[in-house]
């Protein structure tokens, strides 16, 4: 009992630790992640409740502070550098991890809060990244559309789908989803 809970205390940090050690021979099965990402989403979201989801106005102000933020600190930086301007623009626009929910699901917290701005945020850069690199130089080349829909081909499959699948047992497969909520925990070692 001791050793699982150091386990279970200890996971993050062992989990970097053996990512670093590891990673020549862990680099060949790095193919699996996009599998682990789904996996680790769908047994999070199997928590929530279609009726859970909800825009709130604190998802908007952190979606506007987000954007506006990715500015700011563009202008700032690029009195600097240009390039590290760039880097800086990225670093704030990106979206909130899809690991996010997990981590906010293991500490207690609003589950359904943090999925709902994460889809939002993810649908937000979607749509701003193309016009923000094409406003900026960067990609120029690639049209609106044609980076919106590669940007979709990325978030989908990995945060748009677990969602849809979770909510499809829950309704349809209702065994397998009371199966997959008791094994939610996995989703953190996942």
């Amino acid at each position: 009992m001791a050793v699982l809970r150091f386990i279970k205390n200890w996971m993050l940090p062992l989990a970097m630790l053996t990512g670093a050690i590891a990673y020549p021979l862990v680099s060949y099965i790095s193919f699996l992640t996009p599998y682990l990402i789904f996996t680790m989403l769908l047994l999070t979201f199997c928590k929530l409740s279609p009726r859970e989801m909800h825009i709130r106005r604190a998802h908007i102000w952190l979606l506007l502070i987000q954007l506006i933020g990715c500015l700011v600190v563009y202008g700032l930086v690029y009195l600097i550098h240009p390039v590290v301007a760039q880097g800086a623009l990225i670093c704030v626009l990106a979206p909130t991890a899809t690991a996010a929910a997990v981590i906010t699901g293991m500490l207690g917290c609003n589950v359904a809060f943090l999925a709902s701005y994460v889809l939002l945020c993810n649908l937000g850069v979607a749509v701003v990244a193309p016009f923000l690199f094409s406003l900026l130089g960067t990609h120029s080349e690639m049209p609106f559309i044609e980076s919106f829909l590669y940007i979709c081909r990325q978030v989908v499959p990995l945060l748009i789908l677990p969602l849809i699948c979770a909510w499809f047992m829950m309704y349809f497969l209702p065994r397998v989803h009371e199966r997959l909520l008791r094994i939610h925990q996995l989703a953190f070692y996942l």
